[in-house]
C-alpha cells in the first residue's frame, strides 16, 4: 500500500514538473492590441513644441527676473509661424499684444489642429 501511494506521489510530482516547465512558445500568448493613431506633425509643429518647452523651462527658472530675450523672441517667432501654417490670419496674430497671449492662443490652436488631425485619421 505504501508503495502505491509513493508511486502515485512520484507520478503526480513528475506531471506537475513537466507541465510547469513548458516553454512559452507552447502557449498562445496574445499581446493586447492598441489602436495606434499615426499623425505626422509638420516641422513647424515640432519646432513650436521644442520652443514651448524651452520657454516654460526658462520662465520657471527666471521667476524673479525676466525671461531671456532669446527664448522670448524664439517662442514668438515659432508661435507666429505655426499660426500662419494652421491658417490664422496675420491680423489675428498681430492682435495678440502680449507674449503670453500669443503663446496661449498658439497652444490652443495647435491643440485643436492636433485633435482634428487625430480625428481625421480615425475615420
Amino acid at each position: 500500500m505504501k508503495k502505491q501511494i509513493l508511486f502515485c506521489v512520484v507520478i503526480l510530482m513528475a506531471v506537475s514538473a513537466i507541465s510547469s516547465c513548458s516553454s512559452p512558445t507552447d502557449e498562445k500568448v496574445e499581446a493586447p492590441t492598441q489602436a495606434a493613431t499615426l499623425v505626422l506633425k509638420s516641422s513647424r509643429m515640432i519646432s513650436f513644441e521644442a520652443s514651448l518647452k524651452e520657454w516654460f523651462r526658462t520662465r520657471d527658472e527666471a521667476k524673479s527676473g525676466s525671461l531671456t530675450k532669446q527664448s522670448s523672441d524664439e517662442i514668438q517667432i515659432k508661435a507666429s509661424a505655426l499660426l500662419t501654417e494652421i491658417g490664422i490670419s496675420e491680423s489675428v496674430i498681430k492682435s495678440k499684444t502680449t507674449e503670453n497671449e500669443l503663446v496661449m492662443y498658439a497652444l490652443d490652436q495647435y491643440s485643436k489642429k492636433l485633435s482634428e488631425m487625430y480625428n481625421q485619421n480615425n475615420k
